[in-house]
C-alpha cells in the first residue's frame, strides 16, 4: 500500500490543507518544480512519479475555488505531457 496512514488528500480536506499555514511552504514548492520544470523539463522529476502529476493534475483542476497561485500551477504543470501510469 502507497499511503499506510492514509494521508491522501479528499475533496472534503483539499480546502483546509490549501488554508493552513503550512500551505505557504507547500505553494513555494509547487512553485519551485514549475520553475525546474520550465528551465530543463520533465527529467527533473522522476520518470515513476510522472503519473502522481497526471493525478496531480486531475484532481486539483476539478476542485473549484482554488487561489490563483495553485491555478497558475495546474496551468504550468499541464504545459507537460505526464502519462497516467
Amino acid at each position: 500500500m502507497c499511503d499506510p496512514v492514509r494521508s491522501f488528500v479528499t475533496k472534503e480536506t483539499a480546502k483546509q490543507l490549501l488554508g493552513i499555514a503550512s500551505a505557504t511552504r507547500w505553494k513555494e514548492v509547487l512553485e519551485k518544480v514549475c520553475g525546474l520544470l520550465r528551465e530543463r523539463g520533465t527529467a527533473v522529476l522522476p520518470s515513476i512519479d510522472h503519473g502522481r502529476i497526471h493525478h496531480f493534475l486531475r484532481f486539483w483542476t476539478a476542485l473549484d475555488d482554488k487561489p490563483e497561485w495553485m491555478g497558475a500551477v495546474l496551468r504550468q504543470l499541464a504545459l507537460s505531457r505526464w502519462p497516467a501510469y
